[in-house]
């Protein structure tokens, strides 16, 4: 049986992870691997999701606006 994934909340638990990584290691420090340990996932998933750390800052930018 297919695994049904909630893309909208899948996304949404990457960006809080960034959230976190980012606030605590800075952007230059912080790493895609790292806000993927964050979210319990694999650093791939966030690429499936975003296309680099300055994409994801971004869209973490725009979240939390």
């Amino acid at each position: 049986m297919a695994i049904i994934v909630d893309k909208e909340r899948k996304r949404r638990e990457i960006l809080a992870a960034a959230m976190r990584v980012f606030a605590r290691d800075g952007y230059h420090r912080a790493r895609v691997e790292a806000v993927a340990d964050e979210a319990g996932i694999g650093k791939g998933t966030v690429y499936e999701y975003f296309r680099s750390k300055t994409d994801l800052f971004l869209a973490l930018h725009d979240h939390m606006l």
